[in-house]
């Protein structure tokens, strides 16, 4: 298995899903607060685990990725790192 292969997939997936719910007049999963990501990346983990499912592990992967990227980048806004 190619981890970065496998990543890449589930970031063009998470980001087709971030585009089907702006489409329907959600707020997209990226643009939700980190806990709700993180939430979200948990059912995924679960899911994973119960169908061995490595598409869904790399899913939530990569929405936990978002989150560090968002929370990185608002420390160092705050002057902090």
């Amino acid at each position: 298995m190619d981890y970065e292969k496998l990543m890449a997939k589930a970031r063009k997936t998470n980001a087709k899903r971030d585009a089907s719910e702006r489409a329907s007049g959600f707020t997209p999963e990226t643009e939700q607060h980190p806990f709700v990501r993180i939430r979200t990346a948990m059912m995924a983990i679960k899911t994973a685990i119960t169908t061995d499912d490595w598409n869904e592990v790399a899913e939530a992967q990569a929405i936990l990725e978002t989150v560090m990227s968002d929370i990185d980048k608002a420390t160092k806004q705050r002057g902090g790192m």
